[in-house]
């Protein structure tokens, strides 16, 4: 029988990041993800967790933990900043993935010192600025950014980058921590507008009783909550195994739950919904930026196909 319970040490980890979220970043979130760089405040509290190395080996200045643990941190930061989670997820996951394969000292990247990005194709959308980028090829030192205005997830930082000349070895696994952390990155936005949806649905009240009692609103939530626990279990597979092709499900599942979570809670909301002060629309906008097309659908089929 599979075992299904998360481990007591990827556990404490969860928690106290969902505790940091919660605490720190939830309050500095509106504006970080409008746009505003991310407080060093912020960075010297996520250094002084150890989740800049979170993946790094032990003995190259990092945490030493696997992709259940990364995926469950980036999960968590989520929630309370989109921005800052997909800052930490290119770093601590492809980045350090691709650093891995070679000499370089790891020890400034562990230490929240020097940043690290992936670049999954030329002219990509990517976090910068870097000190160092990594591609599917190898590791560069140089590239060229074009800053743009993104509908989300502002505070990440996105550009379009084309990446100077790179050098091997690459890391064969770079395109999964990839798609696993943009799935950690959807599911925890989802969760997020989901648990905003259940506290509005208590708190506003049509024709005498809370909306929580109309079994709209009740099928909505339960739908979400659903989608969400499904992705989960994709999510998790892909963390443990690396497996391009199980990362690349999960990625198209959790987006997809991700969006419809999103989206049912915008409706509960009501026109309030799309403003500003509630954190509905921010995480419906940060889970679209993780969409990638078809490019999911093409992997799980030409794996299936053969």
């Amino acid at each position: 029988m599979t075992d299904f319970a998360i481990p007591e040490l990827h556990e404490e980890i969860r928690q106290a990041t969902a505790r940091f979220a919660r605490e720190v970043l939830t309050p500095a979130a509106p504006g970080i993800d409008e746009g505003g760089p991310i407080p060093a405040a912020v960075g010297g509290a996520l250094a002084e967790l150890g989740l800049w190395g979170l993946t790094a080996a032990e003995d190259r200045g990092g945490l030493g933990l696997d992709g259940l643990a990364y995926a469950l941190v980036v999960e968590a930061l989520a929630e309370g900043s989109p921005s800052v989670a997909r800052r930490l997820a290119t770093h601590a996951g492809p980045g350090l993935a691709g650093l891995s394969a070679t000499d370089w000292d790891l020890d400034p990247y562990c230490a929240g010192e020097a940043f690290v990005s992936y670049v999954p194709a030329p002219g990509a959308l990517a976090v910068a600025p870097a000190d160092a980028w990594v591609t599917p090829e190898g590791v560069g030192r140089e590239a060229t950014t074009e800053a743009v205005d993104p509908m989300g997830q502002r505070g990440a930082g996105l550009a379009k980058v084309e990446v100077g000349t790179v050098s091997g070895p690459a890391h064969p696994a770079v395109r999964a921590w990839d798609d696993l952390g943009a799935a950690a990155l959807a599911l925890g936005s989802g969760r997020a507008a989901l648990r905003a949806a259940i506290a509005y649905a208590h708190e506003r009240a049509q024709f005498g009783k809370p909306l929580a009692k109309f079994q709209a609103i009740q099928w909505k939530i339960a739908d979400a909550a659903t989608a969400l626990d499904a992705a989960e279990l994709l999510v998790h597979r892909a963390a443990v195994s690396l497996d391009a092709v199980h990362a690349a499900t999960a990625r198209t599942v959790a987006v997809r739950s991700g969006l419809e979570a999103a989206d049912h809670a915008l409706q509960i909301h009501g026109g309030y919904g799309f403003t500003r002060e509630y954190p509905v629309e921010k995480h419906l906008r940060s889970v679209r930026m993780m969409a990638t097309g078809d490019r999911g659908r093409v992997q799980v089929a030409a794996a299936r196909l053969g």
